[in-house]
């Protein structure tokens, strides 16, 4: 039990902490609504079942230790933070306050869980993380409830995190402010999903 506490603790400290996850849910709830925003953090916890997966199966290590494996991830999820980045800075400076039409057409519920999963999935820093904190807490006497029941924490734990950033970024009073200043907004996350992509590239 300790050592499942302690590997919940330092996983909430590093998912609450903004990253890639944090930019894309915050972007698209302020672009287009909390529901997007919810379908985002869904495609997250989707990405973080695989990262669980084969940290389990003990891939994690195998992963780790080949450098072509461990290019090929992050190549690719630079890749894709800095076109998601372009595009947002790209964006046309439309109103926050969609029709459900118009929403639909800018992206869907499955093109988000996808946005949300990509992001996610292709983070070298997040496999990195997983394992390094599997290596530590688990050994083969380890019970394999542990594990499981720490995949089980995380992927829930996503979930209603990232859903209530959804939720905060698209209070009214929030979103009045973004109105405001939608433009610099588009670019500032545009700028630093670009500078994560580039930072990644570098680990």
């Amino acid at each position: 039990m300790e050592t499942l506490i302690a590997m919940c603790m330092i996983g909430l400290l590093a998912m609450i902490s903004p990253g890639p996850d944090f930019l894309v849910v915050v972007k698209n709830s302020i672009q287009y609504s909390s529901r997007i925003g919810f379908f985002t953090a869904l495609g997250i916890a989707c990405g973080l079942v695989i990262h669980m997966t084969y940290c389990i199966l003990g891939l994690g290590l195998i992963i780790s230790q080949s450098i072509f494996l461990f290019n090929v991830i992050k190549y690719l999820g630079a890749a894709y933070l800095i076109c998601i980045g372009i595009m947002s800075f790209m964006s046309k400076d439309e109103p926050l306050h969609l029709d459900a039409k118009k929403e639909a057409r800018m992206i869907s519920p499955a093109g988000a869980i996808k946005m949300g999963f990509f992001v996610n999935v292709l983070n070298p820093k997040a496999t990195f993380a997983f394992v390094s904190l599997f290596s530590a807490f688990i050994t083969p006497e380890t019970p394999w409830q542990i594990p499981l029941a720490f995949a089980a924490f995380t992927v829930v734990s996503a979930i209603l995190w990232f859903s209530l950033v959804a939720s905060i970024f698209t209070f009214q009073k929030v979103k009045n402010i973004f109105e405001k200043a939608k433009t610099k907004v588009d670019r500032t996350m545009g700028i630093l999903l670009v500078s994560l992509g580039l930072k990644v590239v570098d680990v």
